[in-house]
């Protein structure tokens, strides 16, 4: 996370932001099938890099989900779903 937050210091707060990841920062897919489901595991702490920040969007995927979602009126929430053909 050092990384991350040296590149954030480079960044103007007011700059649209845009974070894209493989394995999730947030999902439902716990909440609607149960079970453990992959997560990064700080991301928590990740998300909180960008309280300061104009974050507008997370895009992810890896789950073979296919969500949306507007996080507290501030980022949109894309899981791409796969194209390994079940999502």
């Amino acid at each position: 996370m050092e990384w991350l937050q040296n590149d954030l210091k480079n960044v103007d707060r007011t700059t649209t932001t845009a974070v894209v990841t493989h394995i999730p920062l947030i999902s439902t897919w716990r909440l609607v099938n149960g079970g453990n489901g992959t997560m990064v595991e700080n991301s928590t702490n990740v998300l909180k890099l960008f309280n300061d920040h104009n974050l507008k969007l997370v895009q992810k995927g890896h789950i073979h989900w296919k969500e949306y979602g507007f996080i507290n009126d501030r980022f949109h929430l894309i899981t791409g779903g796969s194209i390994a053909g079940n999502g």
